[in-house]
């Protein structure tokens, strides 16, 4: 049961449109001032696509814990990366947010170039609860995206939590994609 939510919520914040939302409660919440200043500052590096990877294309293909095929569209420029219809600043965090009255989902991601700009790395976190729960849950994860022999391929690795507990559950996943005609 927990996969299949983790499954959800770490492709669906990638492939899924959802509302966005800031919430200047975090930092009370995540005690922000107790980090160092370098760790909290807005730094957004521009990259010329030209001396990137492009991961540009409709890609289709299959993930290890997903069943049956996955498709994924990808647009890139020089500073961002869309996947789908959600728009990522290379550098800047990305805040997704959604609440009823049934339940809640917020999501903050990163996608950063590796210094040779062959590979991305996007960090994660997302809280979700059912509003009649007492229970938090949050993830905390990490996927790279590379393009190897014109395939692209993502690996993720998640960390759960239930309130302030880890759950002794480590995920690890992988995609593999080629590009659809």
């Amino acid at each position: 049961m927990l996969r299949t939510v983790v499954t959800g919520i770490l492709l669906g914040a990638v492939v899924t449109t959802q509302s966005f939302a800031t919430n200047a409660l975090n930092t009370i919440l995540f005690a922000k001032s107790h980090l160092p200043k370098t760790k909290i500052q807005n730094t957004v590096t521009t990259n010329s696509i030209t001396n990137s990877t492009d991961f540009s294309g409709n890609w289709a293909g299959s993930c290890s814990y997903v069943d049956g095929p996955v498709q994924i569209e990808i647009e890139q420029a020089d500073n961002y990366i869309a996947i789908g219809d959600l728009h990522f600043k290379f550098g800047a965090m990305t805040t997704i947010a959604s609440s009823d009255t049934d339940s809640y989902d917020n999501t903050q991601m990163r996608f950063t170039w590796n210094p040779t700009k062959t590979a991305l790395t996007i960090n994660a976190t997302n809280i979700n609860t059912g509003n009649s729960e007492k229970t938090i849950y949050t993830i905390i994860s990490e996927a790279s995206m590379t393009v190897n022999d014109d395939q692209l391929v993502m690996k993720i690795k998640a960390n759960f939590y239930n309130n302030l507990n880890s759950m002794d559950d480590t995920f690890n996943g992988n995609c593999s994609f080629t590009k659809a005609p």
